[in-house]
């Protein structure tokens, strides 16, 4: 009998979402998942996200062994969420979303249908394993809590309000917000619409991506691949700019608001300011930045692998080490947090250190490893009285953060020395734990990742 994941934390799992594709680094996924393997209690993975990722699909399939993800499947750490309650199979799922025989349901944008069927027969062999859970999708219509979100915060006639703290200014904002006009209100119009004709109500993110691109000149009958066709079709650079940033918004509006209705901590794998101001948006307001200097922290520097070491690991025997070294470390944190004083600090310290030394093991197995490190730098929390909640950042390397339910947003900017801008919504925010390493520091964007959005009112 398959094994129902309920009400724990989980990050939903953005990095494998197809239409995001084309503005992530070709290592992004890989990273994104290793690391929150490592670092999250789980991960949630809509069923569309498998069956629409090139990720996934050369994760899974170009590997000739068990994949990592296959390996978090069968372990439970990563938990498909299937749209029907009567599911319980990515077999049956792919069915599904192919529409059941009615191509007026199915989902488009899914990719080849022979790899689509190679990987649901692989994914299914790994959720055979015991270990196995599975989500489903909230019995409300998501289309319609869509199409809310959308209403409210895209398809109106003023721009969001910015100011220097976000990397942005208001000008630029302004400019975009003119350009992109008649894709955020005629074509949300007629993407509901279309949506209506297909499922009786609210809208369909697809739609919306279809209806941008027979505004930008393709034929009536038009139905996107994916994004990089639309990008190629702008005709100056201030449009594609425009393009780009709107795209941007509807898929971080799109994921915002599945994690909303799933519960689950929301992931950006490429935070950029332009884009993230949408969903910034959409949360609530914040006071300003906190002074990080006066609360307690815990630096240090511990022995970890690059990425591309840890991706040579055997899966299994990764996922045994953060089976059996992650729990210590994660409680030991959680309990310096809640009260931080030199005892404990001394117990977080100790319990990283056996962490990075398991892994480091594992990874000298593979090659010689010569200097590369982890920065640690971990905060203590304000307030003793609130409860911990985690969640990771992933910047040029390996970062991760620890939130309060009401820690509304924190990023890493690309300057010296990692500066960290907290924003916090109706209390202060807790330093995080940031975990620095030297590779690829200046080339990746940051990776974010907001707390658990069930503590987010809409």
């Amino acid at each position: 009998m398959v094994k129902r994941c309920e009400d724990y934390e989980r990050v939903y799992f953005s990095v494998a979402d197809g239409l995001l594709e084309s503005f992530l680094d070709k290592r992004a996924f890989e990273r994104s998942l290793v690391l929150n393997a490592l670092f999250q209690p789980a991960i949630l993975i809509p069923d569309v996200f498998f069956f629409n990722s090139l990720g996934v699909e050369r994760h899974v399939l170009e590997s000739s062994r068990q994949s990592f993800l296959e390996a978090c499947i069968a372990s439970g750490v990563a938990i498909p969420a299937f749209r029907e309650p009567t599911c319980s199979s990515f077999v049956g799922a792919l069915e599904i979303l192919r529409g059941g025989g009615d191509p007026n349901r199915a989902i488009k944008k899914l990719r080849d249908p022979r790899s689509n069927d190679r990987l649901a027969n692989r994914l299914q062999v790994a959720a055979n394993a015991s270990g196995f859970l599975v989500a489903y999708w909230p019995k409300r219509n998501m289309g319609e809590q869509f199409d809310q979100v959308i209403k409210q915060y895209l398809a109106c006639r003023k721009p969001p309000q910015v100011d220097a703290s976000f990397g942005i200014n208001q000008d630029d904002l302004d400019r975009l917000w003119k350009l992109t006009e008649p894709w955020r209100l005629d074509c949300v119009d007629e993407a509901r619409e279309k949506t209506l004709q297909i499922d009786g109500g609210g809208l369909r993110r697809g739609e919306l991506v279809n209806a941008v691109g027979r505004n930008l000149g393709l034929p009536p009958g038009y139905q996107a691949k994916d994004i990089e066709e639309l990008l190629a079709l702008p005709k100056s650079p201030d449009e594609k700019q425009a393009l780009g940033v709107f795209l941007r918004w509807i898929c971080e509006l799109y994921q915002y608001n599945q994690a909303v209705e799933f519960g689950t901590t929301l992931n950006f794998p490429s935070y950029r300011p332009m884009s993230g101001v949408m969903t910034w948006n959409v949360l609530p307001k914040a006071p300003p930045l906190i002074d990080l200097l006066s609360i307690r922290t815990i630096q240090t520097t511990v022995s970890f692998p690059p990425m591309k070491v840890l991706l040579k690991i055997s899966p299994t025997e990764l996922l045994r080490v953060r089976n059996e070294q992650g729990p210590a470390y994660f409680a030991a944190l959680k309990d310096w947090q809640c009260e931080p004083n030199d005892t404990k600090e001394a117990e977080v310290l100790r319990n990283l250190e056996q962490y990075s030394k398991e892994i480091m093991k594992l990874a000298k197995r593979e090659q010689n490893l010569l200097s590369a490190v982890l920065d640690v730098v971990v905060g203590a929390q304000t307030t003793l009285s609130r409860q911990l909640l985690g969640s990771l950042l992933v910047s040029g390397g390996v970062a991760v953060s620890i939130y309060k339910p009401w820690v509304v947003l924190f990023y890493v900017l690309q300057k010296a020395g990692y500066a960290i801008y907290c924003w916090g919504a109706h209390r202060a925010v807790d330093t995080p734990i940031q975990f620095t390493a030297p590779d690829d520091r200046a080339k990746i964007p940051p990776e974010v990742n907001f707390p658990a959005a069930k503590y987010i009112a809409k």
